[in-house]
């Protein structure tokens, strides 16, 4: 988490910038609370964000969340 509210905002932004605006499909891998997975869903991208501490993810989110660890879930994501 980033706590330069100037600097999150340059981040998140160049983020947006390099996935751009046409909708892809996209892995947020530790994704932490998921505001990058929230922030390209809500682009209009299909996003899946996954993080293995399931008290760091919110809910009611746009993006679709996995509670996993990476390593176990990534292999059935790539296919």
């Amino acid at each position: 988490m980033q706590n330069n509210l100037a600097m999150s905002e340059k981040l998140y932004q160049t983020v947006l910038d390099w996935v751009g605006p046409k909708p892809k499909k996209v892995l947020d891998l530790y994704c932490g609370v998921g505001i990058t997975s929230t922030l390209l869903s809500r682009m209009g991208h299909d996003v899946i964000g996954v993080e293995s501490n399931k008290e760091a993810l919110k809910k009611g989110q746009e993006a679709r969340f996995i509670c996993a660890p990476v390593e176990a879930v990534l292999p059935k994501l790539l296919e």
